[in-house]
């Protein structure tokens, strides 16, 4: 019994430090990669993204509203909840993929419908003033950190439309499943991780009570344990592969 002891000490062992342990690490280095990966793939929107918020907070201060119909109080509020989003914090901080993708379609694009297939409900109830020279000056600025092919466009409210529409096409749309499918790895890894945190933390008290307290144990209960305890690593073996291959292929 006591060369069965150590034998079963040792797969024990070998379990924990050369298998799951391993695994918990290999975890935490994808989980950095595929972050590092999103975040690197995501920055051309999120500067786009930051350049357009603030253009459109200038363009606020310049539109005058002649009266209040239902469609321009609809664009008014599409101008207005774009002008609260704070630059200063990350999107992903601010908003989920789902928050996202919705904010992008409804609220942005929304600009672009209002001052285009709404435009005979809008354009004659509204103004820009392009008499603030200072201003204009700092929305032409943004306009050029949105993109070099708006360099030459005068802040007004057809660029306004231009830029709301071109923004949800060319710019959020090629990338509008990424957050999505990252989410998705994340929330598959930190799954993974309590499944892996459960596994150590039974696989650590049934080694304890071998070491200590083998005597108070059938054999038999040693051999089950051994075999659930196998099977359990090889499941989460089979899940940490799976997850990888889904993060390498989502997140290219």
């Amino acid at each position: 019994m006591e060369i069965q002891i150590d034998n079963i000490i040792s797969i024990l062992s070998t379990l924990l430090t050369g298998g799951v342990l391993i695994i918990l690490i290999e975890t935490l280095h994808l989980s950095n990669v595929m972050s590092d990966r999103f975040y690197a793939k995501m920055k051309p929107f999120e500067n786009s993204f930051i350049s357009y918020i603030n253009f459109v907070k200038l363009m606020e201060s310049n539109i005058i509203y002649k009266n209040k119909e239902e469609h321009v109080k609809s664009f008014e509020h599409l101008v207005s909840k774009i002008s609260k989003v704070d630059t200063k914090q990350s999107i992903y901080v601010l908003f989920t993929a789902l928050e996202l993708d919705t904010f992008c379609e409804n609220t942005i694009n929304g600009i672009w419908y209002y001052l285009s297939e709404k435009r005979q409900y809008v354009i004659p109830h509204i103004y820009f003033n392009e008499e603030d020279d200072l201003r204009n000056g700092n929305l032409k600025d943004y306009l050029y950190k949105l993109s070099p092919k708006y360099k030459k466009m005068q802040p007004s409210l057809d660029t306004l439309m231009t830029i709301s529409g071109d923004f949800y096409i060319d710019i959020y749309r090629p990338v509008e499943t990424a957050y999505f499918e990252f989410e998705y790895c994340k929330k598959r890894m930190q799954k993974m991780n309590i499944v892996n945190y459960i596994y150590v933390f039974f696989l650590t008290i049934f080694l304890l009570v071998t070491i200590f307290f083998n005597t108070i144990l059938c054999s038999w209960i040693y051999f089950v344990m051994i075999v659930i305890f196998n099977l359990a690593f090889l499941y989460i073996l089979y899940n940490f592969i799976t997850i990888y291959n889904e993060s390498v292929s989502r997140l290219k």
